[in-house]
C-alpha cells in the first residue's frame, strides 16, 4: 500500500474545508447560542440571589417590625391595666367614701331614734311613776 500524495492532499483539502463550514455554520452558532443561555443562566442566578437578599431583608425588617409592635402593645396593655387599677382604687375610694357616709347617717338617724325612745321612755317613766305613787296613796 502506497500513499498517494493527491488523494492526501484532497483528503486535507476536504477535511479542512469541512471543518471551516462547520466551524461556520454549525460550531459558532452554538458557541453564541450556549453563550447567550450562560448569559441568562447567569443572570437568573444574579436575580435569584438579589431576590433571597431583598427576602432577607424584608424578613428582617419583620421581624424588627413585629418586636416593635409587640413591645409597643406589652406597653399599651400594661397601661390600660395600670389605668384600669387606678380607675378600681377610685371606685373603691369613693364607695368606700359612701358607705361610711351613710354608715354615719343611719348612726345618727339610729341616735336621734334612740334620743326619742328615750324621751318617750322618760315620759313613760314619769306617768308610771306617778300612776305608782297615786296607786300606793290611795
Amino acid at each position: 500500500m502506497t500513499v498517494q500524495l493527491p488523494i492526501l492532499l484532497w483528503t486535507v483539502i476536504c477535511f479542512c474545508l469541512l471543518m471551516l463550514i462547520l466551524h461556520h455554520f454549525l460550531f459558532r452558532p452554538m458557541l453564541s447560542f450556549m453563550d447567550k443561555r450562560q448569559e441568562k443562566i447567569d443572570r437568573a442566578a444574579r436575580k435569584k440571589e438579589e431576590y433571597d437578599r431583598a427576602l432577607a431583608d424584608a424578613d428582617a425588617v419583620l421581624t424588627a417590625f413585629r418586636a416593635e409592635e409587640e413591645r409597643h402593645l406589652a406597653e399599651h396593655i400594661q397601661k390600660e391595666i395600670a389605668d384600669a387599677k387606678k380607675n378600681a382604687e377610685e371606685l373603691i375610694t369613693i364607695t368606700h367614701r359612701k358607705q361610711n357616709q351613710n354608715l354615719d347617717l343611719h348612726v345618727a338617724e339610729l341616735e336621734l331614734e334612740a334620743k326619742e325612745i328615750e324621751k318617750v321612755m322618760d315620759t313613760r317613766l314619769e306617768e308610771l311613776a306617778e300612776l305608782y305613787v297615786s296607786t300606793l296613796l290611795s
